[in-house]
């Protein structure tokens, strides 16, 4: 089994609004609108190595992501929907002035949880808030996504739960999920879903007519990332009635980078020339993309469902961002598999 699973997980870690300026809106090739759930995958990851050196015993195993605000810095003009606002970069020498690049950049506010392992599973109560108390000061040296965060401006004037982190069993924060989904309110979150895209495959298998091309899960995924109307019908007096494949109720589905996957061999450290860490395997790679669905906390059942992991093949060269619930699920059938093998 991977290290990953070495450390139980013992804690639930909330760090509640959160608010982002200038964070990268931009995710990859296809989409932008909101940080790469990569992203917040890599802060957890940095997070840990800070509070390792701040001396705080706390390990992180997944992250999840309730967003409330979000502001693309972009202008609308009259040819073009939207077109992001663009720094103008320092001069050169001679005087002439270095070529402009996009960055898209965005303001948000978000709440994140991250699933831990703490060294002592009794701390107190005081304890438990002074640790959680402590992490977030060390998020608060950090960047999130590029963006740096801000303050509240008026702590006082706010709910508890909407200022100060919490930092919860997780045995009684699940218990009481039905009501601790509730301090996530107004905000959405963001699950992965995966398996639309296997259900729209489907669809266009069964839509499928003869003479076109066969339908694969690009095509799937294409289909997903729009809403298509279609005229079926044509009544007798020769108005045509037109449907959207996306039907009411379907939810807020979205396209979403949630990893990358190998497109050269993994080389070893130090051989690749001009690589940015000369210690480090290099592996060239490109963005791997899926669904997801932005989904309102009192409808989420399991506290699993909204938070990310990770899930990497080394032989394939796929390093992926899943639901934790996929996560588990997959690791306890390998886990009876190995019982199975043992008792048999």
């Amino acid at each position: 089994m991977s290290s990953f699973f070495s450390k139980k997980l013992t804690d639930y870690l909330i760090l509640p609004h959160l608010r982002i300026q200038n964070a990268n809106a931009i995710t990859g090739p296809f989409t932008h609108g909101f940080p790469a759930i990569t992203a917040f995958m890599g802060l957890m990851w940095a997070l840990e190595r800070r509070c390792q050196k701040e001396g705080l015993e706390i390990a992180f195993k997944n992250v999840g992501v309730i967003a409330y605000q979000t502001q693309e810095l972009v202008k609308e003009d009259r040819y073009n929907p939207a077109v992001f606002h663009l720094t103008r970069n320092r001069v050169r020498a001679n005087g002439t002035p270095l070529p402009i690049q996009e960055e898209g950049r965005m303001h948000l506010e978000i709440s994140l949880i991250f699933g831990v392992n703490i060294a002592d599973a009794y701390l107190s109560e005081d304890r438990r808030k002074k640790l959680a108390k402590d992490v977030l000061a060390v998020v608060h040296s950090m960047r999130i996504a590029g963006g740096i965060i801000l303050p509240n401006v008026f702590p006082s004037a706010l709910p508890a739960y909407q200022t100060m982190p919490s930092l919860i069993g997780r045995e009684k924060f699940e218990k009481e999920w039905k009501r601790q989904r509730n301090r996530f309110l107004p905000g959405f979150a963001l699950i992965e879903r995966a398996d639309l895209i296997e259900a729209r495959l489907k669809t266009l298998q069964e839509e499928h007519r003869d003479g076109e091309p066969n339908p694969t899960k690009l095509d799937a995924w294409l289909s997903l990332c729009a809403i298509n109307w279609r005229a079926d019908e044509v009544e007798e007096n020769g108005e045509v009635k037109w449907y959207p494949d996306r039907q009411k109720g379907s939810g807020w589905v979205v396209p979403i980078p949630v990893g990358y996957a190998a497109i050269s061999p993994l080389h070893e450290a130090g051989t690749v020339k001009d690589s940015r860490d000369d210690k480090t395997s290099f592996q060239a790679v490109e963005s791997l993309q899926s669904i997801g669905e932005w989904k309102f906390p009192p409808t989420i059942k399991e506290v699993s469902e909204l938070l990310w992991g990770v899930e990497n093949d080394l032989e394939t060269g796929l390093y992926r961002c899943r639901s934790w619930k996929e996560i588990s699920e997959k690791r306890e059938s390998l886990l009876d598999e190995d019982d199975d093998e043992l008792s048999g």
